[in-house]
C-alpha cells in the first residue's frame, strides 16, 4: 500500500477496497477486449473474458452468480458461459452482494456526483437508490434476514470534507434512513454481518498523530446493540481487507503486504486467509470480499478469472469461464487528412496530430 500507512487519507483507505482495484502492484495484463465487431450502424461490441479487479457474488446455493466486470454487472451461468449484462456504465456499480433469498442485489454506485447504495433485482430491473446526501457510502452487506444493510460511510460530518469512515445500518433494505453504528475514534470499513445478525465484522484502522491512519491492521466484531468491539485478528504490518463470514462463523479475508511507490496503489502482495490460515499462494487477487458458498467453498476473483475454491481439498480449484459482450458507440469518422506535404513545409505546429487507429479503439477507456 505504502511505506507509511499513516499517510493514507480516508478516501485512499477505501480506494482499493471499494473501488475494486486489483490487490497487487504488478497485476496480470489488463483485460484486452477483442477487436470490435459491428452489430449495427454506429455500434460495435467489446468482448471480455477476464476481469481487471472487480468482484463476484453468489446465492447460497450457487444458482445465481453476479460478476462485476469493468464497472458493469453481469449474470454468469454457474458453470460458465455467455454472461447477461444487467447494468450499464452509467451506474458504475461496485461490490454487488446478493440478498439471502437470492432475489435482490445491493451495490455501491456512483451517480449524480456521489457514491451511494442501490438495490436492484438480479435481472437488472427495479433499480432503487437507498442512500443519498453529500457523503460517500460504500461496501453494503445484507443482514442475515435480508431486512437491513450495513455499510461504511463518512456521513455525519461536514458536507464538503466528510469525516472518518464509520459503520451505519439502514432502517430497512429500501432505505428509510440510516443509523450510526460506529464512527469517530476509528476508521471502520468493509462491514459484513455475523450469522446471528447481532454483530458485524469490519476492518478497523486506528488514527495516527499526523492525521492519517494505520491502514487497517485489525478485524473487529462490533455488536449492533452497542458496546465495545472485539478484536478477532490483528497484524503488525501491511493491512487487512474484505472480511467475509460463513454461515458457521468462519472468517475469510485478505492480507495485503509489501509496498508500492504510490500511496494510492494497493500493496505489492495479497493473500487470502481463512481463520488465520493462508489458502492461496501467488494468485493475483482482486481487492474484493470472497463469497462463501456454504462453509467450505469460496468464490472470488484471481488472475482475472472467477474462481471457486473448495477448502480442505488439495487441488480442488476451478475457474468459471465467461464471455461478456458490451455494445458501445462506434468512434466518429476521422477527418480527411491534410494533403501530403514535403518535410520542409510541414511544421509540427500546423500538421494534424496523430490519431488512434481503429485497432486502438477498444482500449479507449
Amino acid at each position: 500500500m505504502t511505506t507509511d500507512h499513516g499517510r493514507v487519507g480516508r478516501r485512499d483507505l477505501l480506494r482499493a477496497s471499494a473501488a475494486g482495484l486489483t490487490a497487487v502492484a504488478a497485476p496480470a495484463p489488463a483485460t484486452r477486449p477483442a477487436m470490435p465487431v459491428s452489430t449495427a450502424v454506429g455500434r460495435q461490441t467489446l468482448l471480455y473474458r477476464e476481469s481487471t479487479g472487480g468482484s463476484v457474488t453468489s446465492s447460497r446455493d450457487g444458482s445465481v452468480l453476479i460478476a462485476e466486470v469493468q464497472g458493469v454487472l453481469w449474470r454468469v451461468p454457474p458453470e460458465g458461459g455467455e454472461a447477461v449484462r444487467i447494468t450499464d456504465w452509467d451506474l458504475e456499480a461496485t461490490r454487488p452482494v446478493l440478498s439471502p433469498d437470492g432475489g435482490r442485489l445491493a451495490v455501491g454506485g456512483y451517480r449524480g456526483g456521489g457514491f451511494h447504495l442501490w438495490t436492484l433485482r438480479t435481472d437488472g430491473s427495479g433499480l432503487r437508490q437507498v442512500t443519498d446526501g453529500p457523503w460517500d457510502d460504500r461496501g453494503p452487506a445484507w443482514s442475515p434476514d435480508g431486512s437491513r444493510l450495513v455499510f461504511a460511510s463518512e456521513r455525519g460530518g461536514d458536507a464538503v470534507t466528510g469525516t472518518s469512515f464509520g459503520l451505519w445500518t439502514t432502517t430497512d433494505a429500501d432505505g428509510g434512513g440510516a443509523m450510526r453504528l460506529t464512527g469517530g475514534a476509528y476508521e471502520d470499513i468493509d462491514p459484513v454481518w455475523w450469522p446471528d445478525g447481532h454483530s458485524v465484522v469490519c476492518v478497523r484502522a486506528a488514527h495516527t498523530p499526523d492525521g492519517g491512519n494505520d491502514g487497517g491492521l485489525a478485524l473487529v466484531r462490533v455488536p449492533t446493540g452497542g458496546g465495545p468491539g472485539q478484536v478477532l485478528r490483528r497484524v503488525g504490518k501491511g493491512r487487512l481487507l474484505c472480511p467475509s463470514v460463513s454461515p458457521s462463523g468462519r472468517i475469510a479475508y485478505l492480507h495485503l503486504s509489501g509496498t508500492t511507490a504510490s500511496p494510492s496503489l494497493p500493496a505489492a502482495r495479497a493473500t487470502l486467509l481463512v481463520d488465520g490460515r493462508a489458502v492461496t499462494e501467488g494468485e493475483d487477487l482482486a481487492a474484493a470480499p470472497p463469497c462463501w458458498l456454504g462453509d467450505d467453498r469460496l468464490l472470488y476473483i484471481a488472475d482475472g478469472r472467477l474462481r471457486l475454491r473448495t477448502l480442505g481439498a488439495p487441488g480442488s480449484v476451478r475457474d468459471i469461464p465467461f464471455t461478456a459482450r458490451m455494445p458501445v458507440p462506434r468512434p466518429r469518422r476521422r477527418p480527411r487528412p491534410f494533403p501530403r506535404r514535403s518535410r520542409d513545409r510541414c511544421a509540427a505546429s500546423i500538421c494534424p496530430p496523430s490519431r488512434p487507429t481503429a485497432a486502438a479503439w477498444p482500449s479507449w477507456r
